[in-house]
């Protein structure tokens, strides 16, 4: 009897651990950075990285590797999570080794950002001195260094590649980036017309902006396309300044080829590990929804027979996502179905991990899963909070009218 009860348990395991476990799961965590649009749609590292190889003149066209003279400085909070993509290297795992397939020349191309990966940036902080230094009678170094002059104690600004001189002998062609969700605040403003101003005067010199309604990845993708067929000698430069809200993905990501198949009537757990800095920013901040996000490599054909929880609370079936396409690099394309978080409080604030459950209650239909995440949603720049010594003087100086008026009387 005994014997019979311990066979009928395991049995029970058993099939309980067949029921929870897909097949084919050889996803990875990875975090990729992204630009915001006016819109809704992003712009993601790999898909910048992408336009700058294809559409820019320097004899290696389309190849995988990008030797034009290029600046970029990115404010934006999460632009150091490009850092995978910008660099003198292929297939980084930190962004998705599949997703990272273009190298830059580490002699042609500097790059600076106010953030390390994973970080948000800060209102009236690095961005504020790399905007006014960013400027044709200076050096990349000089622009970084400026901006780490003004930088919050809590930004870690990261660079990489040459110490390139600000502006091309023969031209040079800006383009500013101000991608935010809402109207233009006015410390992004004040970055744009602080770029504009420097290279006002410059001959053989454009200057193009994208903010506001102007600032989507179809717009963003055409720009580059025309400054690449400008920048078609050594003499010549691109310079992206990246300025306003920022974004990351953080995702349990795989293949179109070798994802994983979530069978008719079972379930699968991904875990998702986010830092609890950065779900604070998530939440503090008033105009961020952070969103569920799937990855299906064929479309999912009754949305109300796929069930999603977070951190074990529903989320309810997929029937109110918002659906997208998004291209690979290897020119698959995946299925993307967000889910908007309209409660912030799903997300755990006392661990790093949240764990996302896909529930497939379809009697017939497996889901072909390429990845399950979080998206962070579009983040401001955090606005600092007064220092103890500013908080001190109000205080004291509120202490010394309470006195005055004390005495008046």
């Amino acid at each position: 009897m005994k014997r019979t009860a311990i066979c009928l348990a395991a049995a029970v395991v058993c099939l309980s651990l067949a029921w929870m476990s897909p097949h084919d799961a050889e996803a990875v965590q990875v975090t990729w950075g992204e630009l915001i649009s006016a819109n809704g749609p992003t712009t993601t590292d790999w898909e910048l990285q992408g336009w700058i190889d294809q559409y820019f003149e320097d004899g290696s066209k389309g190849d995988g590797v990008v030797i034009s003279k290029i600046v970029v400085v990115g404010t934006t909070p999460y632009f150091g999570d490009f850092i995978d993509n910008f660099n003198d290297t292929t297939g980084d795992p930190v962004g998705g080794a599949s997703l990272d397939t273009v190298s830059f020349n580490a002699g042609t191309i500097g790059w600076i950002s106010a953030t390390s990966p994973g970080e948000p940036s800060y209102m009236n902080g690095f961005h504020t001195g790399a905007a006014q230094a960013l400027d044709p009678a200076l050096t990349l170094v000089d622009v970084f260094d400026k901006g780490v002059a003004t930088k919050h104690a809590n930004e870690n600004p990261t660079q990489f590649g040459a110490n390139l001189a600000i502006g091309g002998l023969e031209g040079t062609h800006v383009l500013i980036y101000a991608g935010t969700f809402g109207p233009t605040p006015p410390h992004t403003q004040m970055d744009i017309d602080a770029v504009t101003a420097n290279f006002a005067s410059e001959p053989n010199t454009t200057v193009t902006t994208l903010a506001g309604s102007a600032a989507t990845p179809a717009n963003l993708k055409a720009a580059i396309q025309n400054i690449g067929a400008q920048v078609n000698s050594p003499f010549k430069q691109f310079i992206l300044f990246t300025t306003g809200h920022g974004a990351n993905t953080t995702l349990d990501f795989g293949s179109v080829a070798g994802g994983t198949e979530v069978d008719p009537q079972s379930a699968h757990e991904v875990p998702i590990d986010l830092s609890l800095d950065d779900v604070g920013v998530w939440i503090a901040d008033p105009g961020n929804l952070p969103q569920l996000v799937l990855l299906t490599s064929v479309p999912i054909s009754t949305l109300t027979d796929v069930i999603v929880e977070i951190n074990g609370q529903s989320f309810g079936d997929l029937s109110g996502a918002d659906l997208s396409q998004l291209e690979l690099p290897d020119g698959s394309t995946a299925n993307r179905y967000a889910l908007t978080m309209l409660d912030e409080s799903l997300l755990n604030q006392f661990f790093t991990t949240n764990t996302i459950r896909i529930d497939n209650r379809s009697a017939t239909e497996s889901i072909f899963l390429v990845g399950a995440g979080i998206h962070s949603g579009a983040v401001a720049r955090i606005i600092p909070e007064p220092s103890t010594v500013i908080l001190a003087a109000i205080g004291l100086v509120g202490l010394a009218a309470f006195g005055w008026r004390r005495r008046k009387r």
